[in-house]
């Protein structure tokens, strides 16, 4: 009795998180006291968002705990919902409308909790929808050509695969050869079409199967029919198009080594360099000097970019290197080239010992070191926003043992970045997808899919190799995989 007393908070409460206070806390005791009153509120309120990938439509609409509406405007990669929630209290988020031009379809992962702190990792990821815009649904249909220049709503090429491919400065699609179905044959093709979005035009080339090419200047003269070529697109518009297996002048079957570039605007091929037979050897002449001799040789299965400058690279591929005896040798190639249409002359830019034949080994001497891939067919590649080309995997000659080394090629140098230097290597899968280390990589593989994202990763998909059981034969796979250099 006439004691003093003061109530105080020690510690806040949690779960949820709130903000307690004392009144009438202190005081004279001068009987039982019991007018302390405690209030306690919820002291903050938090913010629920994530991220967004894929979206390219518009008029998606976001909706948390069924009345608060966010709309996400098209090409947005992140959101938070301007009304905070209480802490501790639920939150659910959920697709109210779904985007439209183009249709789309937008899911939610990790929408739903109790917010006792700000919520960031919502997913919305929203996935084109595939639209059955041309062609057959059946295998093995052949084109229908119609007639030459015109976009027809009949007109459709053949079934095909192994085909050269380009988009325009216009956005519209180009289509080479190949080995498909045209007449009731399946063989090797050399047309080619455009496709504007809509409707297919015949642009060039015959409307059958296994045709010779047609050499010279002027008018008139096409490429032979072919599989396993590459080509680019010029800072003009142009089409150009290197090598493959197919037809030569003579109507001889082989690897070749023609360079031919397409005049969008005189709708025209033009023979720019390289023989017009089939199974040439090379003419390396001195490393980083061009001539008016100096030529690759006859390949398939290469890889090849463009550089700022307008001048062309290839790498590898499967074909001729050397001749030993007077015979050509065949196998898998590690030489780069470059061709300069400035001086119409291709350069060897090396590495030093590519030029001594096919099969040559890789130079690996430490991941992040400069030295030489070996040789290789069927590899991928990739031209990152610098300027730099990536290359990934392929498959040895002679055995066809598989590779998953990556390389960079950056002013003249090859540098190992990652994978290994034995072949036929398994992958190394995480435990869950979407997890990242620096020993996850995968397995060795050849004739796969490859893209670079606007973040400058690297991707790749599927192709025939290595799965994670290294007892495994080769197959095919459909595993999809990022590097982020």
């Amino acid at each position: 009795s006439g004691g003093t007393y003061a109530v105080t908070v020690f510690t806040q409460p949690t779960n949820p998180t709130q903000t307690c206070t004392v009144a009438n806390g202190s005081g004279t005791a001068t009987g039982n006291v019991t007018n302390v009153a405690v209030a306690c509120t919820t002291s903050t309120g938090f913010t629920i968002g994530g991220t967004i990938a894929g979206l390219t439509g518009s008029g998606l609409v976001l909706q948390d705990n069924g009345g608060n509406n966010l709309t996400i405007t098209s090409g947005q990669t992140s959101f938070t919902f301007s009304t905070q929630i209480p802490a501790g209290s639920p939150y659910s988020v959920t697709v109210f409308t779904q985007p439209t031009n183009p249709t789309q379809t937008c899911t939610v992962t990790d929408g739903s909790g109790t917010a006792n702190a700000n919520v960031t990792n919502v997913l919305v990821a929203c996935n084109n929808q595939w639209t059955w815009q041309n062609g057959a649904n059946v295998t093995n249909v052949g084109g229908t050509y119609g007639t030459k220049f015109g976009f027809l709503p009949g007109n459709v090429p053949g079934a095909r695969y192994g085909a050269v491919t380009w988009t325009d400065s216009s956005g519209n699609f180009w289509l080479f050869g190949g080995n498909g179905v045209a007449a009731g044959i399946e063989s090797y093709l050399n047309d080619l079409w455009e496709w504007d979005g809509t409707q297919w035009s015949w642009r060039s080339g015959a409307n059958a199967t296994d045709q010779i090419g047609v050499y010279g200047t002027g008018s008139g003269f096409v490429p032979g029919a072919r599989i396993g070529a590459v080509g680019w697109k010029d800072s003009s518009g142009n089409l150009w198009l290197f090598g493959g297996y197919g037809f030569d002048s003579q109507g001889n079957e082989g690897s070749l080594n023609d360079l031919w570039e397409y005049s969008a605007t005189l709708s025209e091929w033009i023979w720019i360099s390289g023989a017009d037979t089939q199974g040439q050897v090379p003419n390396y002449g001195t490393q980083g000097s061009g001539s008016n001799s100096t030529v690759p040789g006859a390949r398939q299965g290469l890889v090849s970019w463009m550089d700022s400058s307008n001048n062309f690279w290839l790498f590898g591929g499967l074909g001729i290197g050397s001749v030993v005896d007077s015979n050509p040798v065949y196998g898998a190639l590690n030489d780069t080239w470059e061709y300069m249409p400035s001086t119409l002359q291709w350069v060897w830019q090396g590495p030093l010992g590519s030029n001594l034949g096919p099969d040559q080994p890789g130079n690996y001497v430490a991941i992040g070191q400069a030295g030489t891939p070996g040789g290789r067919s069927w590899p991928t590649g990739w031209l990152d926003s610098s300027g730099n080309f990536w290359l990934f995997g392929g498959q040895e000659a002679g055995d066809g043992d598989g590779l998953n080394d990556l390389w960079l090629y950056s002013n003249g140098t090859w540098t190992w970045e990652s994978g290994s230097s034995s072949p036929n290597q398994p992958g190394n899968y995480p435990l869950n997808v979407g997890t990242t280390g620096p020993t996850y990589a995968p397995g060795a593989r050849w004739n796969l899919a490859s893209w670079l994202d606007k973040n400058n990763n690297l991707w790749l998909f599927g192709g025939s190799g290595f799965d994670g059981t290294a007892t495994d034969p080769p197959g095919v796979l459909n595993d999809l995989w990022e590097f982020q250099p």
